[in-house]
């Protein structure tokens, strides 16, 4: 199957306002996620794309590009796969780029855990405080995967694990190899 998509963006294989799918700069490095008879295929290298096919007869797709104004970023995770809760709704993380969702493009996730819809729509997004020195030191948040926990007791009964690289300058807990309590 032919895979083929763009999306509004300036990045770096832009034009005319316009960022293509571009199968020779872009590889599929984290696992699938089949979901209601749909299959959800996360890309990376220059871009962080996700396209969703009709599982059985591989209809019209659907289409996420998460940093459409960037370069070089990701959604590799250590090759885990994107992951959904019981809702429907999908999760992954990215890797070192831009993040300028405040700003007036609001398209570039970098450094970012991401929460879509099944139409794969931004509905939320965590991205930690230092982002801009992770960006700058390669120590993106997108190397590893989330991992949704089964509902826990207390106030915040939905839970979601992220651990990407580390270390100094950007962690709060810099000095050590293990995290210390803050104070």
């Amino acid at each position: 199957m032919l895979i083929q998509a763009s999306v509004p963006g300036k990045g770096i294989d832009g034009s005319g306002g316009f960022v293509p799918f571009d199968a020779y700069h872009t590889f599929q490095r984290p696992g699938l996620l089949l979901m209601n008879g749909v299959i959800y295929i996360p890309y990376g290298n220059y871009h962080g794309w996700v396209l969703g096919y009709n599982a059985t007869n591989s209809g019209s797709a659907l289409r996420l590009q998460c940093i459409p104004n960037s370069t070089n970023s990701n959604i590799w995770q250590s090759g885990a796969g994107l992951t959904a809760d019981p809702e429907g709704n999908i999760y992954f993380a990215t890797s070192d780029a831009a993040f300028d969702v405040y700003n007036t493009t609001k398209d570039d996730y970098g450094d970012s855990l991401v929460k879509l819809n099944s139409s794969l729509q931004v509905v939320d997004y965590f991205t930690p405080m230092d982002q801009a020195c992770r960006g700058g030191h390669d120590v993106d948040l997108g190397s590893g995967g989330p991992l949704i926990l089964p509902k826990q007791p207390g106030p915040y009964p939905d839970e979601i694990i992220l651990s990407g690289k580390g270390g100094t300058p950007c962690d709060l807990w810099s000095g050590g190899s293990m995290p210390r309590p803050f104070t």
